[in-house]
């Protein structure tokens, strides 16, 4: 007994002598540093997703005879790129204003780079395949044409590339718009991001 007793006022005794270690909490980021990587983000992936977008627009617009037509998805791809300038000028406005930020601003400017950036990447992606769609018919990847298959008189299968003609052209004026509501459509997924980013910035 009295060596227990003994034993437990020695562990007391290094207890009370030991130094007590107090690690300092979590640091925030800086919110200026966040504000200007959602600018970052929000310009460099919206261009990445027009310059995808306008890269095959313009192929298809090279190879086109529709003449101001073939125009057309080129301007709706450059747009992708106008949407994430608007953000990227608005959060730079931010880092110039007299109020300082806190953490939740810097989070959510930091959120809003990537909400127009993102939506407007995926719509460059989507953009560009409909227009390699278009101008390669049965593409079914890029760069891995389909091939059609064809039957001489005796029954036998030949194999035939598919001819590299623009799809648009051949086809009524119904197509046509067709396409343009197409692409419109796709153009519009970058126009959410816009918005949910201005939320974001606005809140």
């Amino acid at each position: 007994m009295y060596q227990f007793l003994s034993e437990l006022l020695s562990i007391t005794h290094n207890l009370s002598s030991a130094t007590i270690v107090v690690v300092p909490p979590f640091t925030m980021p800086d919110p200026t540093l966040m504000t200007a990587l959602g600018a970052v983000l929000a310009l460099s992936l919206s261009t990445m997703g027009a310059a995808t977008a306008s890269a095959t627009s313009a192929a298809y617009a090279t190879a086109s005879r529709e003449g101001i037509k073939s125009f057309v998805p080129v301007i709706i791809s450059g747009v992708l790129g106008i949407y994430g300038l608007i953000v990227a000028v608005i959060l730079s406005n931010l880092l110039q204003g007299e109020s300082e930020l806190n953490s939740a601003d810097g989070y959510r400017n930091f959120a809003a780079g990537l909400a127009v950036g993102l939506p407007c990447l995926a719509s460059g992606s989507g953009i560009s395949s409909f227009m390699l769609s278009l101008q390669y018919p049965g593409t079914t990847s890029i760069g891995e044409p389909k091939q059609a298959v064809f039957h001489n008189q005796q029954g036998e299968p030949l194999l035939m590339d598919t001819p590299h003609r623009p799809k648009i052209e051949s086809s009524s004026m119904t197509m046509t718009v067709k396409a343009m509501m197409m692409l419109c459509f796709l153009e519009a997924l970058g126009l959410y991001g816009l918005i949910a980013s201005l939320f974001l910035i606005g809140k």
